[in-house]
C-alpha cells in the first residue's frame, strides 16, 4: 500500500487522533432514523461527491440533500455517502442530513473506516450499511468492524481487490451475512481495469456490487452481465445526472432479465458474461507466470521463481507485462491444437467470405477435443470472428456462442450505431477498429466513450477485414489513450511482436497471417519462433 491509498489512510488516522471518530462533528447519541434493508435483491448505488484524487473537484458545491432527491427521481435504490474530508470533499454532516430527509432510504457510508469507533459513529449518523476495504485491514480488525457492523443490523460491504482479501471474505461470510465489493480502480494508482470485477465474480461467495469506473448504459449492462447483483455509480452520477434513469434502467433490465435472480447468498452467472469471465481469469494465469514455450529451452519458460514474481508484480498493461495471445484464421483441427500446445489464451475461428474461413464442424471437434486436457489451467477462449451480424454465417456463430461452443464474437464491420444495434446482446463481444490515418482514431475514441471494455485495434487496408499482414503505423498506436488496454492486430510476426511489446504496453496481440506457410495454413516453425519471440 503506497502513493495515494497510503496518504489517504495515514491522514485520516492524524484525524482520529486529532479529533476522534466523529471528526468534529456534532454526532447524536442515538440513532434518529429506522434501519433500512440494504439492497436485498440488488440495484444501483448512486454516490454523493464532490471531488476525487484522480478528478480532483468534481462539484464542490454540491447540495448533499438535493443530489439524494435527483438520485431517488432516477431509480436509486441505495445511496453512497462519501464522508472522507481531504481527497474526496466529504462530511458526516452530509450523511446526517440525507438521512433526516429521507429516513427510509438505504444509505452506505464510504469512507477508509479503521475503528471499532467508526462503525459506532456510522451508526449514529444513520448508515444502513458500512465500506470496509479489506485492502487497507488486518484480517483481525476487518472481522472484528464487520461483526461491529452486523451486530447493530448495518451490511458490512467489503471491498476486495487481492487473492488475500477474498480469502478472508469467504472466512467472514460463513460467520456473519455480508456483501462483497469489488472495485474497478485500483486506490493505489487509481487506474481502472474493468477486467479486475471479471476476474473475482466467480470466487466470491455472497452477492457482489460493482464499484467504480460506470459511465455508461453499456457498462452497466455489462456489470449485470458479469452477475453483479449491483453497482456503485460515482463521478458520472454527479457530472451527468441527466443521465441516470436510462443508465438506472439498462442495469435493472439487464439483472431482470435472469432466468433466476439470486440464491439467498449470491447471484447466478449470466452466459452472456462468460466471455469476460473466462477472459480475465485466463490473464490472471499468465500474470502469475503460466509457462510459455521456449524452443531454445525445449520446456516452457516463466517457471523459475524470478520469473513468477516478476509477472506477479506486473499491472494488467504495463510496459513489459505478459501478453495475451490470439491466434486467428484457424482452419486446420492441427493447427488450432499446437497453437495450444505453445500457449495461445484465445483462438479466432473466422465465420466471413475469406480464404481462411472456418466451420462449425471444425470447432466443435476441437472444443470436445479440449476437454479431455489439464483442467488446472483456464483453457483457451474461441472466438467467432464476423464481419456481417445479418449474415448467415455471422448467425451459425452466434448459435455456436449461445451453445458455448464459442466463447464470444470479434466484430470486423460497420461501427456506426444502427450496425451495432444488431449485435445480439446475450453474446459477449469485443469491436475492432481498423486504423489507417489519424481520422481512424475518431471511431476508437468513440466506442471508448461508450464504454468499450476492449477495442482491437487492426491496420486498415482499403476494405479488407483483417489478415492483411499489414503493420499499424506507430505514430496512430501512440495516438491511443494511454489509460485504455492496447489489443493490437496487423501483420504481427516473430521478426517485429518483440519490438512491439518493448515499445508499447500490450495486453493481448492477435496474430494470423504471418504465422502461414499459405493462406489459411498455419506453418509450425514460424509458430514456434513467434512463441518464443513473445517469451
Amino acid at each position: 500500500m503506497d502513493d495515494i491509498l497510503h496518504t489517504i489512510v495515514q491522514r485520516r488516522w492524524q484525524d482520529l487522533a486529532q479529533k476522534g471518530a466523529t471528526l468534529g462533528h456534532p454526532i447524536p447519541e442515538r440513532r434518529e432514523r429506522p434501519l433500512n434493508p440494504f439492497l436485498p435483491t440488488g440495484g444501483v448505488i448512486l454516490e454523493i461527491k464532490r471531488a476525487s484524487p484522480s478528478r480532483g473537484r468534481i462539484a464542490p458545491a454540491l447540495d448533499a440533500v438535493e443530489t439524494a432527491r435527483r438520485y431517488i427521481e432516477a431509480g436509486a435504490g441505495a445511496i453512497s455517502i462519501l464522508t472522507e474530508e481531504h481527497a474526496f470533499m466529504g462530511s458526516l454532516e452530509d450523511l446526517l442530513a440525507v438521512g433526516r430527509a429521507f429516513p427510509t432510504q438505504a444509505l452506505v457510508r464510504k469512507d477508509f473506516l479503521l475503528t471499532d469507533d467508526d462503525i459506532d459513529v456510522s451508526y449514529r449518523a444513520g448508515a444502513d450499511a458500512v465500506l470496509l476495504i479489506a485492502r487497507i485491514l488486518d484480517k483481525d480488525t476487518l472481522f472484528a468492524l464487520a461483526r461491529r457492523a452486523a451486530a447493530r443490523g448495518m451490511a458490512p460491504l467489503i471491498e476486495v481487490r487481492e487473492e488475500k482479501d477474498v480469502e478472508h471474505l469467504r472466512e467472514l461470510a460463513r460467520e456473519i451475512p455480508c456483501l462483497a465489493g469489488v472495485n474497478s480502480r485500483d486506490l493505489v494508482s487509481f487506474t481502472i481495469d474493468h477486467l479486475v470485477p471479471a476476474r473475482w465474480i466467480t470466487e466470491l461467495p455472497v452477492g457482489a456490487v460493482y464499484e467504480s469506473g460506470i459511465h455508461t448504459a453499456h457498462q452497466a449492462r455489462y456489470a449485470a452481465q458479469l452477475g453483479y447483483r449491483s453497482i456503485l455509480v460515482g463521478e458520472e452520477a454527479v457530472r451527468n445526472p441527466e443521465a441516470l434513469t436510462e443508465l438506472v434502467r439498462t442495469f435493472m433490465e439487464s439483472l431482470s432479465s435472469r432466468v433466476t435472480l439470486f440464491t439467498p447468498q449470491r447471484s447466478l452467472l449470466p452466459p452472456e458474461g462468460a466471455l469476460w469471465r473466462r477472459l480475465a481469469q485466463r490473464r490472471s494465469y499468465r500474470h502469475q507466470g503460466i509457462p510459455r514455450y521456449d524452443e531454445r529451452a525445449g520446456y516452457p519458460t516463466g517457471t523459475s521463481e524470478s520469473s513468477t514474481v516478476q509477472k506477479n508484480q506486473a499491472s494488467p498493461w504495463r510496459l513489459g507485462s505478459p501478453p495475451l495471445v490470439k491466434i486467428c484464421g484457424l482452419t486446420r483441427l492441427e493447427d488450432a491444437q499446437l497453437a495450444i500446445e505453445l500457449g495461445a489464451d484465445l483462438l479466432g475461428f473466422i465465420f466471413a467470405p475469406s480464404i481462411r474461413a472456418a466451420n462449425a464442424s471444425l470447432v466443435r471437434q476441437l472444443r470436445q477435443a479440449l476437454g479431455r486436457t489439464d483442467s488446472s489451467i483456464p483453457p483457451p477462449l474461441f472466438i467467432g470472428v464476423v464481419t456481417n451480424a445479418e449474415s448467415d454465417l455471422a448467425r451459425e456463430a452466434f448459435s455456436l456462442a449461445r451453445e458455448g461452443v464459442l466463447d464470444g464474437i470479434q466484430y470486423h464491420g460497420s461501427l456506426d450505431c444502427s450496425s451495432l444495434e444488431k449485435l445480439p446482446k446475450d453474446i459477449g463481444r469485443y469491436l475492432v477498429v481498423p486504423l489507417g490515418n489519424e481520422a481512424d482514431l475518431d471511431a476508437y475514441r468513440f466506442l471508448k466513450e461508450q464504454g468499450e471494455i476492449r477495442i482491437l485495434v487492426d491496420a486498415r487496408v482499403k476494405d479488407r477485414s483483417g489478415g492483411t499482414g499489414t503493420v499499424i503505423q506507430e505514430k496512430l498506436l501512440e495516438a491511443l489513450p494511454a489509460d485504455t488496454p492496447l489489443w493490437i492486430a496487423g501483420g504481427l510476426s516473430a521478426d517485429n511482436v518483440g519490438a512491439m511489446l518493448r515499445r508499447f504496453p500490450v495486453e493481448l496481440i492477435d496474430a494470423s497471417s504471418k504465422l502461414e506457410s499459405e493462406p489459411g495454413i498455419k506453418d509450425p516453425q514460424k509458430m514456434r519462433a513467434f512463441f518464443n519471440a513473445i517469451a
